[in-house]
């Protein structure tokens, strides 16, 4: 994941153990940094699809992606960008509560079936 590559160069990340690095990434950062982390990300993704203080639906496929992370709260950020061929990568940024000058980011990528052409 380049992006992954490109957050850890650019920011100081507590980094949390994965067991599918090549598919998720987590890591905690300090939100002064928010601004940098989020130019990294709208470059290789574009722009949010969830931003903080407000609501989002997704079809149906994304949406079970976001429940199966918990789903998102009110305050929270998600972007997410599928290429043709089905493959998607996705950013979650969680800001703490407890501790608003931390913010958790969630990196992962996988694919969804793309729907066959039927032939004429």
């Amino acid at each position: 994941m380049g992006l992954v590559e490109e957050i850890k160069n650019a920011l100081e990340l507590e980094v949390r153990p994965s067991e599918e690095p090549d598919k998720y990434f987590e890591a905690v950062f300090e939100s002064k940094d928010l601004d940098k982390l989020l130019d990294l990300v709208r470059k290789q993704i574009g722009e949010s699809v969830k931003s903080p203080g407000r609501y989002a639906t997704f079809p149906k496929n994304v949406g079970e992606l976001v429940n199966s992370m918990g789903g998102l709260r009110i305050e929270q950020s998600f972007y997410f960008k599928q290429e043709p061929n089905g493959e998607y990568i996705y950013v979650a940024l969680w800001p703490w509560q407890t501790n608003p000058s931390k913010t958790t980011l969630k990196i992962g990528k996988g694919s969804f079936p793309v729907p066959s052409l039927k032939k004429t």
